[in-house]
């Protein structure tokens, strides 16, 4: 019944890995050119947009699940994976939202702080499994949706990482350069007049 219910995830977090994957052109024009707060409010809609697609989509999987089922799979077996997907539901959604997280860490540099919240949640995964079993039957679903929620700590760390960003360094417009005046040419003041024959300009 899990294996069936994750399955299903899949198909849905194809959605929100592709708007992910679409934004990373742009994230890396951003990174670049050190506009952190457009990175900033980029990737909270982009963030918001791929947690709504995937929303959406198991949505819609779960209304159509009935109906799948009775079609692939003996009548058993609609009850106990319906409700082993709805217990996936909070992780699911919460894997849509951290999806755009893996472009941000790739066009900030931050994949050491990355593998370490990656680290951090699979040792987490083994209690949250062994503690729900006892839940009853979908209770080791419920122990994996907990531990899946956890990716939220990507998108969470972006956001902090953002804001020192933003405190600790001068906006965009701040820091273009502003020419010396021995650098300023006669286009930009104009050319001086040739004097003519009397010597007067």
């Amino acid at each position: 019944y899990l294996r069936l219910g994750q399955r299903m995830s899949q198909a849905a977090l194809l959605f929100g890995q592709g708007i992910a994957r679409a934004a990373l052109p742009a994230w890396a024009r951003i990174a670049q050119n050190g506009d952190w707060r457009h990175l900033r409010r980029s990737f909270c809609q982009v963030s918001g947009a791929a947690g709504g697609a995937v929303l959406i989509v198991w949505c819609a999987l779960l209304t159509t699940l009935p109906w799948l089922l009775n079609v692939l799979v003996p009548a058993e077996y609609v009850a106990p994976v319906r409700a082993t997907a709805t217990a996936l539901s909070p992780g699911i959604i919460a894997l849509g939202i951290a999806a755009p997280s893996e472009a941000f860490h790739v066009v900030t540099r931050t994949l050491g702080p990355a593998i370490r919240i990656v680290t951090a949640g699979a040792l987490l995964i083994v209690p949250c499994m062994v503690w729900a079993s006892h839940l009853g039957q979908e209770g080791v679903a419920w122990g994996l949706s907990g531990a899946l929620t956890c990716s939220l700590a990507h998108p969470l760390y972006g956001l902090v990482w953002l804001r020192r960003k933003l405190l600790h360094e001068p906006p965009v417009e701040a820091t273009r350069a502003v020419p010396e005046p021995d650098e300023i040419t006669n286009d930009q003041v104009g050319d001086e007049p040739e004097p003519t024959d009397d010597g007067r300009a």
